[in-house]
């Protein structure tokens, strides 16, 4: 873990300080002096330069000797060597982002977040630097709550320059969206899909953040719009298809989940096979059923009295009585006390013995 004294010297130099005087009250006195030893001997290298490119050159040094101190883990030794460029350069863009990203890996977050605050102040026009830095300071608001502002703007800030980036868009939609500010994420999602009718990303952030709140219709225009864009999308058709089912347009959900689920994991998608289930049973197509509840109990080992009153009730449907008596034989075994199953047993048993006279009269 870096020291103390470093992340504070950084922190004055991000922050706008050029002194080192108002963090001493927290730095070890061996090590302030280390620190200062090292910058006075920058400072006295730097006044016997006489050009940039040498300047530069000395900076790539050290930038260079920072990214090999943090490839042999020594954190603390590689923040020192970006401390010395920013006491003099404090605007050097990429010794301020790796500043920031060692700051993360140390998890000391308010470092981080004031490095991801200046690169926001250094490249203000940049709209992949604005995504970066607003992405990764959202991660940490958590623990820095004057982080989210921060972020958020940056986030409005990329979409305003590049509003054909789905992404951007989309990054800042999720942001919205997750603090509840439903009235911006709707009308950034509106602009972007305008910008970008071609990303199926948009219509998808779309459809889930409708379904999120039961939405289902527009949810289901906005799969509508992604499947246009990419129709042999199966994740998204089977979305869809639930979204049918919670409105009871029982056809239309099975017309979905029927192929979407044709190749798909029963032990890992048991929700999606129960709902597709129970709007087979709804609009009568018994065929899908029973393949959806051999799968959950041959695939996924999931099997319940009321799975098979329904697998038996379509096999009777679909007249394969023998399959469905020998279906309810072992349900009654499994399940003795269950009153339907009990039920269900005694209707057959009267079918077959009905059948059994039937014959004996032919005869």
């Amino acid at each position: 873990m870096a020291a103390r004294p470093v992340i504070a010297v950084l922190l004055t130099l991000l922050t706008g300080c050029q002194t080192i005087g108002s963090s001493q009250s927290a730095i070890d006195a061996e090590r302030r002096e280390r620190l200062q030893a090292r910058f006075t001997q920058l400072a006295a290298e730097s006044a016997t330069i006489g050009n940039g490119t040498a300047r530069n050159s000395e900076i790539d040094q050290a930038l260079t000797e920072a990214v090999e101190l943090l490839h042999a883990g020594r954190d603390e030794d590689a923040l020192t060597a970006l401390a010395t460029i920013l006491r003099d350069e404090p605007d050097h863009v990429e010794t301020v982002r790796l500043t920031a990203a060692t700051a993360r890996r140390i998890g000391d977050w308010r470092l981080q977040n004031a490095a991801l605050r200046k690169l926001i102040e250094l490249r203000s026009e940049s709209p992949a630097v604005l995504n970066q830095c607003g992405t990764a300071l959202l991660q940490s608001s958590s623990q820095d709550s004057s982080a989210a502002d921060t972020a958020l703007n940056a986030l409005r800030r990329a979409v305003e320059l590049a509003p054909d980036n789905p992404e951007f868009a989309q990054d800042l939609f999720a942001a919205l969206a997750e603090r509840q500010l439903d009235a911006e994420a709707e009308a950034v999602l509106t602009r972007a899909i305008s910008n970008c009718p071609q990303s199926p990303l948009l219509p998808m952030a779309a459809a889930r953040y409708f379904e999120s709140r039961g939405r289902w219709p527009d949810a289901i225009r906005q799969y509508d719009a992604a499947l246009q864009i990419s129709p042999r999308n199966l994740l998204w058709r089977r979305e869809r298809g639930v979204c049918r089912a919670r409105l009871q347009q029982w056809n239309a959900a099975c017309e979905d989940l029927q192929p979407a689920l044709r190749e798909a994991n029963p032990a890992s998608l048991k929700t999606a096979f129960l709902i597709w289930a129970d709007a087979a049973y709804q609009a009568g197509r018994h065929d899908e059923v029973v393949v959806a509840f051999d799968r959950l109990r041959d695939e996924a080992g999931h099997r319940t009295p009321a799975t098979e009153q329904r697998r038996i009730r379509s096999l009777l449907k679909l007249r394969e009585f023998e399959t469905a008596t020998d279906a309810a034989l072992q349900a009654l075994i499994d399940w003795p006390q269950n009153v339907e199953i009990r039920q269900l047993a005694a209707e057959l048993e009267r079918r077959a013995a009905g059948k059994s006279a039937v014959s004996r009269t032919i005869r």
